[in-house]
């Protein structure tokens, strides 16, 4: 059995599924509060990918377009207005419905367009009751106040206007869905982290069970417990023969990898 990194256990599913920080540290606004930047530096030459990638509390969002294949989409000529949820927002979202969405690409990519418009759109033009439209066809409802700016009625506005080279981020307090719900996904136990793997692979599940990891001739490479109140486990895969990886559940849920 190959070396067994480490266990964490009492930790937030999303971050057990997605491996640490991938982004900078950036001051972001007091949650409640509307902050109006007028650009982030060099606006001239990131995009808002970049300002995703460099926002400390967007870092759980940014790993969720990569998931999506949606970064490649952000880099792009634009414009883009993208309503970005921070960290804290995914993490309230139920476990399950986290895992049947990174399991689930095409889903994934349909809640994360939902964030995103290909217009550009700055806070001083916003007004209310203006729709948006959104890269999965469902339009975005805005809500302008006084002193805030509401998305849907739900999401606030918590950091407005950090302007790139192709469009305009603005930070929220929640995660948007669109109205064809997510509910129809299969539940699923367990998810694992990144495909294809290259030297680790992270393992994230609701609660204790055993996981099986087979090749694609069928050889059991390793059995993994994972902890009894849920958690992540990571695993060094150095030593694993490039090709297929087959996990699977004791219940017949199998997840394929490919191991580079």
């Amino acid at each position: 059995m190959r070396k067994l990194i480490s266990t964490l256990t009492a930790l937030p599913l999303l971050a057990a599924i997605f491996i640490g920080s991938l982004a900078a540290p950036c001051q972001a606004a007091t949650p409640g509060t509307l902050a109006f930047p007028a650009t982030l530096g060099g606006g001239d030459s990131l995009t808002v990918m970049d300002i995703i990638l460099g926002h400390g509390d967007l870092s759980v969002f940014a790993a969720l377009l990569d998931t999506a294949n949606l970064d490649e989409v952000l880099i792009g000529a634009g414009p883009f207005t993208v309503f970005a949820p921070v960290n804290m927002a995914v993490d309230q979202l139920d476990p399950m419905l986290i895992i049947s969405l990174v399991l689930d690409p095409a889903s994934l990519a349909g809640v994360l367009g939902y964030h995103i418009s290909e217009s550009l759109l700055m806070s001083v033009d916003m007004t209310d009751g203006q729709s948006l439209g959104t890269l999965t066809d469902d339009e975005l409802v805005l809500s302008v106040g006084d002193a805030s700016i509401m998305v849907n009625n739900y999401a606030t506005i918590v950091e407005a206007d950090l302007v790139g080279s192709n469009g305009v981020v603005h930070v929220i307090d929640q995660v948007l869905f669109p109205e064809q719900s997510v509910d129809d996904l299969s539940a699923a136990t367990f998810a694992a982290y990144p495909n294809p793997i290259q030297n680790e692979l992270w393992i994230a599940s609701t609660s204790g069970q055993t996981l099986q990891i087979h090749d694609a001739t069928g050889r059991l490479i390793e059995s993994i417990n994972m902890p009894i109140s849920g958690g992540r486990t990571l695993i060094s895969t150095q030593d694993w023969a490039p090709g297929v990886v087959l996990i699977s559940d004791d219940k017949g849920h199998v997840i394929r990898l490919v191991n580079d």
